[in-house]
């Protein structure tokens, strides 16, 4: 086993994917769950501004490696999932919210799919940093390509509106 501190930026950031297990559970976090996210993320922000290096702690990822995808790029998630797809639904979240706030900042937009969410140089579900388990790959899928319709529901996407709500509360036009 080889145990690394790496920030989030480095685990999705180029030619990876994070797979999640069939057998792993289906996306499960409740609002008492993305409501704590939402205060550490609040609360890092606060933070960064006397200590530019300050970082938060999210948990451990679990990853194999054996045998997954040629060139050693893809990783079954083992444990994290439910972190690695909050953190990527709420990557989301941010890009759709400065697609909206701010059209004069399509670079910013794009950075943040191309980045972390999407490999441009890949087609279907090869193409997502991270493929969740079967039944929420539908949603996370409509998040990514920013395809999510009034009537959908299920966890990932009540995640997704979560955090798309508390950006706007959150966000100062002014600023």
């Amino acid at each position: 086993m080889h145990v690394q501190e790496i920030r989030l930026q480095q685990v999705l950031e180029g030619a990876k994917q994070y797979r999640v297990p069939l057998y792993q559970r289906t996306y499960s976090w409740s609002p008492k769950q993305l409501s704590r996210l939402w205060s550490d993320i609040v609360d890092l922000s606060d933070a960064r501004e006397q200590d530019p290096r300050a970082s938060h702690f999210t948990g451990s990822l679990v990853l194999s490696t054996g045998g997954v995808g040629p060139g050693g790029s893809e990783f079954l998630v083992v444990d994290g999932q439910q972190r690695l797809t909050t953190l990527s639904v709420l990557i989301a979240a941010i890009r759709d919210h400065i697609a909206k706030t701010e059209p004069e900042s399509p670079h910013k937009v794009a950075r943040l799919h191309e980045t972390y969410l999407s490999d441009r140089f890949k087609s279907g579900d090869d193409r997502l940093k991270l493929l969740p388990t079967q039944a929420d790959r539908t949603a996370f899928r409509a998040i990514v390509d920013n395809a999510v319709l009034d009537g959908m529901h299920s966890g990932v996407i009540d995640a997704y509106r979560f955090f798309r709500t508390r950006l706007v509360e959150a966000d100062d036009p002014d600023d």
